[in-house]
């Protein structure tokens, strides 16, 4: 997918959250997180689950909410198997 493809595919995957969200999301699977961290740090007020089948997965997207989150403390982390809670 190159980088237009992608830009598209996420606009479409994420239009339906709307701007100041602040309920409760579930994004499965979550994969690395590169696409969709981003757009989760724009919403601080919402309660994110990120699942993966994948435990590699899982501890790679832990590995970059470490490294780029900036939302408030205790807003990213938690990782497991299964589970990881910005």
């Amino acid at each position: 997918m190159n980088k237009a493809e992608n830009d598209d595919y996420l606009e479409k995957a994420l239009s339906g959250i709307p701007e100041n969200f602040s309920g409760k999301l579930l994004e499965v699977p979550v994969g690395t997180g590169i696409l969709t961290m981003p757009v989760y740090q724009t919403m601080p007020e919402a309660d994110i689950t990120c699942l993966d089948y994948s435990a590699d997965m899982m501890g790679q997207a832990q590995e970059k909410a470490d490294r780029q989150c900036d939302l408030p403390a205790g807003r990213c982390g938690s990782a497991s198997v299964c589970g990881w809670r910005l």
